[in-house]
């Protein structure tokens, strides 16, 4: 049986599908076998997070309206890594929670982990993409605002059923965390009770590609399959003298 991950935050805008993307080619590095489903049916974007927006055949939409089959809309990423994709536009309300399971009820017996790209809010697409999963990856930036905001998803998510619930401090700035203008990840987890399994850094390199995975994913990855407790340390590009000199370029 997989294991059904929903990575949520709450609103928008804090990178639910940067850390899908690159959770899942992480999980896939170590021989994970892994899907991942689109289910933001107005904003999505998982199939560009990946690389693949021009290789995309068949959706979700094609799976629910009986068109094909689910294992012909499932996209090939690279080995161990698979995305049923989503439509852009498509009316979430045909995609019913009974169709969604079983879609989920075939993708359970292929594969090992299943990620869920949730859509922002806490409405009724949110509350479908939660409907199959047994756990759930919060995302969220290390501002109050944000961190609140998953306060709030968390207890939504803990109203449906869901109790394992993990934390993920997303554009984390390693030169704020030392000046004390931003929350330290692990203050975050304590304040919404959460397990903090991954910190992703604020790097270009994830910004403009958020398909990469590199140390923090695999830490993450590590973590997630593991149980493990290693964060990784946005702050130690900053220390040092050579830290300080970077703190100061960063500003600029």
């Amino acid at each position: 049986m997989a294991r059904k991950i929903v990575i949520t935050s709450g609103k928008g805008g804090v990178g639910k599908t940067t850390i899908c993307a690159g959770l899942g080619r992480a999980l896939a590095k170590v021989g994970t076998k892994v899907c991942m489903i689109d289910l933001d049916t107005q904003l999505n974007n998982l199939d560009c997070a990946l690389g693949v927006e021009n290789k995309v055949v068949f959706d979700i939409v094609d799976v629910v309206s009986g068109r094909v089959r689910c294992t012909q809309a499932i996209l090939k990423i690279c080995d161990n890594l698979f995305l049923l994709p989503s439509c852009q536009g498509f009316l979430s309300n045909a995609l019913t929670k009974e169709k969604l399971s079983k879609i989920f009820n075939i993708l359970d017996e292929i594969f090992e982990v299943i990620l869920i790209d949730s859509p922002a809010g806490l409405e009724e697409g949110f509350l479908k993409a939660i409907n199959n999963a047994s756990e759930s990856i919060i995302v969220a930036a290390p501002h109050i605002y944000s961190i609140r905001d998953a306060s709030k998803t968390l207890r939504v998510l803990k109203e449906n059923g869901i109790e394992l619930n993990y934390l993920v401090i997303n554009r984390a700035r390693g030169d704020l965390e030392l000046s004390g203008e931003e929350i330290l990840p692990v203050n975050a987890a304590e304040l919404i009770n959460a397990k903090l399994i991954g910190v992703i850094p604020d790097e270009d390199e994830i910004a403009l590609n958020g398909s990469i995975y590199c140390e923090p994913f695999d830490i993450l990855a590590e973590n997630l399959l593991c149980g493990g407790n290693q964060i990784f340390d946005a702050t130690k590009k900053y220390k040092g003298l050579i830290g300080k000199i970077k703190r100061v370029f960063k500003r600029a």
